[in-house]
């Protein structure tokens, strides 16, 4: 696995983690990844609105609704 900026090659695809941060409804800009586990979670530094920096985790997966169900 390898990751670079905002973008990860995980299993053999890129991963844009600013278009899987839903950007416009948490607020945070994905500025670099800097690490991946076993688990595929990534340790990212990301900005939010008015420029704090924050450490954030970030885990690729299926998607699921509040009450775990799997969505479409």
């Amino acid at each position: 696995d390898v990751c670079s900026s905002d973008l990860v090659y995980i299993k053999g695809e890129w991963y844009d983690l600013n278009a899987l941060v839903n950007s416009p409804t948490t607020g945070l800009t994905i500025a670099a990844a800097t690490a991946i586990n076993n688990l595929g979670q990534i340790l990212a530094t990301a900005s939010d609105a008015v420029g704090n920096t924050h450490t954030v985790i970030l885990t690729i997966g299926k998607k699921e609704s509040r009450d775990n169900r799997p969505l479409p």
